[in-house]
């Protein structure tokens, strides 16, 4: 069986501490979130993690790398499949992933065949 691929998406509501007493919502985060939201198939399929927003983030750097802990984005553990290829960059090992957020909205409608971001 295979691994599903991962979901990095920030916590709604996460701190900086840059920031103190603010709570903030990532703009890009916010839209996998309803691409998530009009189709809940593709997120019973998805491993999701939700991670704060200091760093490090969870595993990601052990899958993308110290530099690339960018949310949102997928982790393909096991490379590409036939949809990703023209979306995916390297990450740690046989990893691909998909950084962009157009990115991933085009890549998920695909592999799951919904409707296309217009």
């Amino acid at each position: 069986m295979s691994k599903p691929s991962t979901l990095y998406l920030f916590k709604t509501n996460f701190k900086d501490a840059a920031y103190p007493g603010k709570a903030f919502f990532c703009p890009f985060c916010i839209q996998v979130e309803g691409l998530l939201a009009a189709f809940p198939e593709i997120r019973q399929d998805l491993d999701i993690r939700y991670v704060d927003f200091e760093k490090p983030r969870a595993d990601l750097p052990e899958l993308s790398g110290e530099a690339n802990q960018s949310c949102p984005q997928l982790i393909l553990p096991e490379g590409d499949d036939e949809f990703s290829a023209q979306y995916s960059i390297d990450g740690i090992g046989n990893v691909r992933r998909i950084e962009k957020t157009l990115f991933i909205l085009d890549y998920l409608a695909e592999r799951y065949g919904t409707s296309e971001r217009h």
